[in-house]
């Protein structure tokens, strides 16, 4: 079953337009990898997807900024539009912490940014948030930074869909605590950390 289908079937979810690319195979050839990792692309059975970014993490950066994985849209998004971000992930080391974001892709000026860490077993993400923001298409861009640690991890599945003003964003499934503009720039400068309570935005499920 594809994407919006399921989205359709679990959140009631129609239409939407997606940000990167709308096919599987596209975006695997439309994403980026940089810093001490080694990617390869692996198929993926049984599953609704059916391939997988295979990546090693070989060392730990400076920063977690200092490896990542990610794209960049084809797609235009316009203020308040409602965004969904979702990918499937699962590690292979003992542990594994990532950052997800998304961002201007001059300026970094992020919509979301925070801490994740995956399970052993295959487990889909949902992110959703209100651009506060309007980007031209090749503008925004949004992955994982990855050296936080020396990590084995998969990650498939990866796609946004833009539902403009479709839905309201408590409609729309979330899986973490998105930050408000002013918790993003508290973390990023060591002042807020996922231990400390956030306000949550969207669903979460």
């Amino acid at each position: 079953m594809s994407l919006l289908e399921n989205l359709e079937m679990d959140y009631g979810l129609v239409g939407g337009t997606f940000i990167f690319r709308d096919t599987e195979e596209s975006m695997f050839t439309n994403t980026y990898t940089y810093g001490d990792i080694e990617a390869t692309d692996e198929d993926i059975t049984n599953r609704d997807f059916t391939r997988s970014k295979h990546i090693l993490v070989n060392a730990v950066g400076d920063n977690s900024y200092d490896a990542g994985y990610g794209t960049v849209s084809t797609q235009s998004i316009s203020t308040e539009d409602i965004i969904l971000v979702t990918f499937w992930a699962k590690h292979n080391s003992s542990s594994s912490q990532v950052f997800a974001f998304a961002e201007e892709s001059t300026t970094y000026e992020k919509q979301y940014f925070f801490p994740i860490s995956f399970t052993p077993d295959w487990t889909q993400y949902y992110m959703a948030f209100k651009s506060t923001v309007s980007f031209e298409a090749g503008v925004f861009q949004a992955g994982f930074h990855l050296a936080s640690q020396v990590q084995d991890i998969d990650i498939a599945g990866f796609a946004a869909i833009n539902y403009g003003d479709a839905y309201e964003l408590e409609d729309i499934p979330s899986s973490f605590p998105l930050l408000t503009m002013k918790e993003v720039k508290m973390m990023l400068l060591g002042e807020l950390w996922p231990n400390q309570e956030l306000k949550i935005y969207g669903r979460r499920i």
